[in-house]
């Protein structure tokens, strides 16, 4: 996030689903995905599918408010007041690594019953 190159992964994601819930959904980690912090950056591993995933400093935090159970008009905000980074630039930032941890099934939101 911010600048950095991809830290979940590099392939783009064709439509925003995190943006067709117009912000309001709470979205939390499922149950079957444990996080570990290491230093700055965060690795998340899927239980279900084995797969691991590594967050950068940004994208570490973004999980630590997700873990409290967090809206992404929410999720903006406390970020806002922690980075120094454009509203538009995190906007468009926290939109795609959500939609990245939706589609990775790391994480769930209300709409989906998670």
């Amino acid at each position: 996030m911010f600048g950095d190159p991809p830290s979940l992964y590099s392939r783009a994601v064709p439509k925003s689903r995190a943006s067709q819930d117009g912000g309001g959904d709470t979205y939390r980690p499922q149950p079957d995905v444990v996080s570990r912090r290491l230093d700055e950056q965060t690795v998340l591993v899927n239980l279900r599918t084995n797969r691991i995933f590594e967050l950068n400093r940004t994208g570490a935090r973004l999980w630590d408010v997700l873990g409290e159970g967090s809206s992404e008009s929410q999720i903006v905000e406390r970020l806002l007041a922690e980075f120094e980074v454009p509203r538009e630039q995190l906007e468009r930032e926290v939109r795609a690594l959500l939609d990245s941890l939706l589609d990775e099934g790391l994480i769930g939101s209300d709409s989906q019953g998670a």
